[in-house]
């Protein structure tokens, strides 16, 4: 009988953690095994593969990370979570997995303890049965205030998780950049390089088209990026450009509309779109505020692209995961960074004439050469090293 894994996932935000976890889980099922996700943010149009995918009864956050809601904005109640964590502990039951991969947690989620906690407990109650626990981390986390919480972390990985699997390469960004303390776990520690999606297509080979793709990821924090493009749209001046947004699906209908009324010749407003790494394939400059998915699809592309982080939206303790990877980007030659408190319509059209003038696509070799071969990797690894005698 094939290996069994369950997989957990929960978006509250964005979907960039679900988009990863696919092309993850996907590499897990093509390698032989019998692979379950269970999802608990809103149900997306999203390739699993071979997988089976059971979907919770959704929950979702704000901008700020401070509350908890419900697929229909009201938020979730004790009964709520009662009624999910029993779903979840029943899919365990069912599934009988060799393998538990708990995507992020304890890194964070932290707001999902209430069913991840029973999970855990139940899997150690197993014993001589229990199954292996991973974590599955990208490279940059949101650093942690507070020896208390790193302790949490800490001890929580200690007492349940026997690896812990970074989505990232050693070389270029070291775990401890935001866990200063990895080296307390570093016998479960595992790179797996980056995941990337293949591509089946040439890199980027568009040259002088000046045609610029813009996305935000999710959308669901990407106003004023999209409205900054519009007034853009309207400028470029001394040369035009073909202008392209692609509107994520966490904004709000009413809100796509109103942006996409302002369409004109040179700018197309649309939804986010399957094919978008053969877009950039196409697309003279990427602008994007650079989560952890769309920065692997210029990677791999080689498409100039300016990153305009998304920093949150409190002063005390903003969002630094997509602002880091933006300067390690940058550092390296791979990317523009404009930050977020600095964009205007005349800065973005600056940083766009500063990338096309940086080098022709593809961009100059980059240094250090980076590992993206990180989900067919880690399915190798979970085969050979730890599910081999199971």
């Amino acid at each position: 009988m094939p290996k069994t894994i369950l997989v957990y996932v929960q978006h509250l935000l964005g979907t960039g953690h679900l988009h990863r976890t696919a092309l993850i889980t996907r590499a897990l099922a093509d390698s032989g095994f019998d692979v379950t996700v269970v999802s608990g943010g809103a149900a997306e149009s999203i390739d699993f593969g071979k997988a089976a995918v059971i979907q919770l009864p959704a929950i979702k956050t704000d901008s700020a990370f401070t509350d908890l809601f419900d697929e229909y904005d009201n938020p979730i109640t004790d009964d709520f979570k009662h009624a999910r964590t029993s779903m979840l502990l029943q899919v365990f039951n069912d599934a009988t997995p060799d393998l538990v991969l708990i995507e992020t947690y304890p890194f964070g989620r932290r707001q999902m303890r209430f069913e991840l906690l029973p999970l855990l407990q139940a899997i150690t109650r197993k014993k001589s049965a229990r199954p292996i626990v991973a974590c599955s981390i990208r490279d940059i986390i949101q650093p942690k205030s507070g020896q208390k919480r790193i302790q949490e972390i800490l001890d929580l990985l200690d007492r349940y998780f026997d690896y812990i699997f970074v989505h990232g390469d050693k070389s270029f960004i070291e775990f401890d950049r935001t866990f200063p303390a990895a080296g307390s776990f570093k016998d479960k520690l595992v790179y797996t390089g980056y995941v990337t999606k293949p591509l089946t297509g040439a890199i980027n080979t568009a040259g002088n088209i000046k045609s610029i793709l813009v996305s935000a990821g999710g959308g669901a924090v990407g106003q004023k990026l999209y409205q900054t493009v519009i007034s853009a749209s309207k400028l470029s001046p001394g040369q035009r450009y073909d202008w392209h947004i692609l509107v994520g699906n966490n904004l709000s209908e009413v809100d796509f509309r109103e942006i996409q009324a302002q369409q004109s010749d040179n700018l197309k407003i649309e939804r986010n779109r399957n094919d978008f790494i053969d877009l950039l394939c196409q697309c003279s400059v990427s602008v994007s505020q650079g989560g952890y998915n769309t920065m692997m699809d210029i990677l791999v592309t080689h498409t100039p692209a300016v990153i305009i982080p998304f920093e949150g939206r409190s002063e005390q303790a903003p969002e630094q995961e997509q602002l880091i990877r933006a300067r390690a980007f940058e550092k390296n030659n791979m990317a523009k960074l404009l930050r977020e408190k600095n964009l205007t319509a005349s800065a973005l059209l600056t940083a766009i004439a500063d990338c096309e003038n940086s080098g022709s696509p593809p961009l100059p070799p980059i240094k250090p050469q980076i590992d993206i071969n990180g989900a067919s990797w880690m399915a190798a690894f979970v085969k050979n090293h730890i599910l081999w005698r199971c």
